[in-house]
């Protein structure tokens, strides 16, 4: 997603602001007209604006375009009043709001109404809020280090975590941008941050930190592939950080669960793990020639009954699921990137156009 700077959302809005004032007039004395009764600015304002709490997420939800947000807003309209079309014999019967909005030319007004809103509040639309448990992710072993989503450095060179400052932040949530806009990872033994100030000491992080502490040839192949990937990125700011090792209970000393692999992609809210599962490590008993079937069998119901556990602790307090590559997977590492690729380039989809929302509401509205 390409965000656009200051200057482009101020270009945009001076545009809007002026196309909404030349317009306003005729708009008024139509929807006046529409309605039976004459509206004030204020009170027409208010039957298309008062209602984006309700048709829309907009203390939470994130909107890619403006389009997004006001593809939404019509979907929830609609579903929001036809429960009661049916009783609705009339066009009078019907809500002012959706009244106006059936009419072509106010509709194309409140379309420019509601974009002129979404760059008004660009920052808070384009954003999803984190939840508490990802406003730090803990990973790694020894070093343990942590990726804030907002850091405060104060003058003395000290730093603190503020919620507030969650969604002024410029860069994306768990993204290399982010990684780089705090300035680095806190390291959770010293309470320190470990300096990371452009993508060549990100590299050199991973080339040197985490690919060299991973006691798994195949962890250090999906690594070495991570790099590669970075580095043919045209956008690598917004590329999601790909975590090593996550860990379940934080910073502390004693660990319950770790992952192999995270992402959190800010763009589409969605939060996957990567186990790499060889049965040699995963699902091997020690000292088969004396064990009968019977505590083989009891063995190897725990180490699987484990692995369960570990899917859901994770689940139930990140909302992370996780996609396990086996024996016969990690044979080819490049398509098992392929599938973490898939993860990391995933971007929000409108699952339908601003129009067909209109013609929906067409075809609800003709059926009375």
């Amino acid at each position: 997603m390409v965000r656009l700077t200051n200057e482009e959302i101020l270009m945009k809005l001076t545009q809007l602001d002026r196309q909404v004032h030349e317009q306003l007039p005729g708009i008024l004395s139509l929807a006046s007209f529409v309605l039976g009764r004459e509206l004030s600015i204020h009170q027409f304002h208010a039957i298309i604006g008062a209602k984006n709490n309700l048709f829309a997420n907009v203390a939470t939800g994130q909107y890619t375009s403006p389009e997004a947000f006001q593809t939404e807003w019509a979907e929830k309209m609609i579903a929001y009043y036809e429960p009661y079309s049916k009783a609705w014999q009339n066009e009078e019967d019907w809500p002012n709001v959706v009244r106006l909005y059936r009419n072509d030319t106010i509709r194309q007004y409140i379309l420019l109404f509601q974009e002129r809103n979404y760059y008004r509040w660009y920052k808070e639309r384009i954003r999803c809020k984190p939840g508490d448990s990802l406003w730090v992710l803990w990973f790694g072993d020894r070093p343990k280090f942590g990726l804030y989503v907002a850091l405060v450095f104060e003058s003395d060179g000290t730093f603190r975590f503020k919620e507030r400052e969650i969604r002024k932040v410029s860069y994306d949530y768990w993204t290399i941008g982010n990684v780089l806009g705090v300035g680095g990872f806190v390291n959770a033994e010293t309470g320190k941050l470990y300096t990371i100030k452009s993508i060549d000491d990100l590299l050199n992080f991973y080339e040197n930190i985490v690919y060299s502490l991973s006691r798994s040839q195949y962890e250090k192949a999906i690594y070495l592939e991570y790099i590669d990937y970075l580095k043919r990125s045209s956008d690598v700011m917004s590329e999601p950080f790909l975590i090593p090792e996550l860990r379940y209970e934080g910073a502390t000393e004693k660990h319950k669960y770790r992952l192999d692999l995270a992402i959190c992609n800010p763009y589409t809210a969605e939060l996957v793990g990567f186990e790499l599962s060889p049965s040699s490590t995963h699902m091997s008993i020690i000292g088969v020639k004396n064990k009968t079937q019977a505590d083989i069998n009891r063995e190897l119901a725990e180490k699987w009954e484990k692995e369960c556990d570990k899917r859901n602790e994770y689940f139930k307090k990140y909302g992370i699921t996780i996609v396990t590559f086996t024996d016969t997977d990690l044979q080819d590492i490049g398509a098992c990137f392929e599938t973490i690729k898939n993860y990391l380039q995933k971007r929000p989809y409108v699952p339908c156009s601003l129009q067909e929302s209109i013609n929906k509401l067409d075809d609800l509205m003709s059926k009375r």
